[in-house]
């Protein structure tokens, strides 16, 4: 248990505690990270050189011109220093001074050489700290997403507690679906076409039962009456709802109202899944929708649907 612990705590200090507070001294504060280089030690140690090569210059080459002697000072060039050391080192024990000066002026030149590189380490850390922050904060954020979704996992499937916000707005969909699919089929639909009556008479009085003949001719007349004689359209009442059909009908009423109840017991039940302006947003809606604030035609229902339909839309 003590490793377990102490692992935890390795982990939560690297990926998790050392990353965020560098976010915040970066970003909400002026505290920076402290450099590995001095930088005042490095422009002290360029100005030393130049200044030792300077004086170097002018008393070993005075032929050179100013000029030319300036800009090697200022470049810090250490050719001529190379070729000075190089003639010297053939007679070490006479021109002994002179080489331990042109020592001392190298051993500079490799000082300032030095922390310049320390400082190109210094900015290639600051320019890619960010970067390397983030990158160490992955497995801390990986890891808090999974354990977030094992426990909802456990809490909605395994142990059915309630419902995740997502699944609570999936049911109230469903339901609008249905409402819609409702007013939609009830919104103005054509009347229904009314039957046709083919009026086939027959006159048994001119039918004789003695003869045959008389029977089969009367049967083709009547067949023959029967082609030719135009159709009757059935004098039916009209469709019974044809003037009320920007309304529903008593029945269709019903089935709406039992769905609205439905929505209402979604947001009830699950309240917590919904924030105060969505409960006061879908309180208004379905009031106007079951026609509690005034009568409703299906087009304003339908409406009413599709603004539910979009600030639940826009929550998510």
């Amino acid at each position: 248990y003590k490793t377990i612990r102490e692992n935890f705590s390795m982990l939560y200090e690297e990926h998790v505690r050392d990353p965020l507070e560098f976010l915040y001294d970066s970003l909400l504060t002026n505290k920076q990270r402290k450099d590995i280089n001095d930088e005042i030690a490095r422009i002290k140690a360029i100005e030393s050189l130049k200044n030792m090569m300077k004086s170097w210059l002018d008393e070993s080459f005075p032929d050179i011109p100013s000029a030319e002697r300036a800009r090697m000072a200022e470049e810090m060039d250490m050719s001529l220093l190379e070729e000075r050391k190089e003639y010297n080192i053939r007679n070490t024990l006479y021109n002994a001074p002179e080489i331990m000066r042109l020592t001392f002026m190298e051993s500079q030149f490799m000082k300032k050489e030095m922390m310049n590189a320390m400082h190109a380490i210094d900015e290639l850390i600051e320019s890619n700290e960010f970067t390397m922050k983030m990158t160490t904060m992955t497995p801390a954020i990986v890891i808090f997403f999974a354990g977030q979704h094992m426990i909802r996992y456990v809490q909605y499937v395994l142990l059915k507690l309630g419902k995740s916000r997502r699944d609570t707005y999936k049911s109230l969909r469903k339901v609008l679906l249905d409402i819609e699919r409702l007013l939609v089929m009830r919104d103005c639909p054509p009347d229904a076409p009314p039957p046709l009556l083919w009026g086939i008479q027959t006159n048994s009085d001119h039918l004789s039962s003695t003869t045959r003949p008389n029977i089969v001719s009367n049967r083709e007349n009547n067949f023959t009456q029967l082609l030719l004689r135009e159709p009757k359209i059935a004098s039916t009442p009209p469709y019974p709802y044809s003037s009320q059909r920007n309304v529903l009908k008593p029945d269709d009423l019903g089935m709406l109202m039992m769905l609205i109840h439905e929505c209402r017991l979604i947001v009830t039940r699950f309240r917590k899944r919904f924030s105060m302006q969505d409960i006061r947003n879908m309180t208004e809606d379905l009031a106007e929708l079951a026609g509690e604030r005034g009568a409703v035609s299906i087009k304003q229902q339908l409406k009413i649907v599709n603004r539910i339909q979009r600030w639940m839309q826009s929550s998510l």
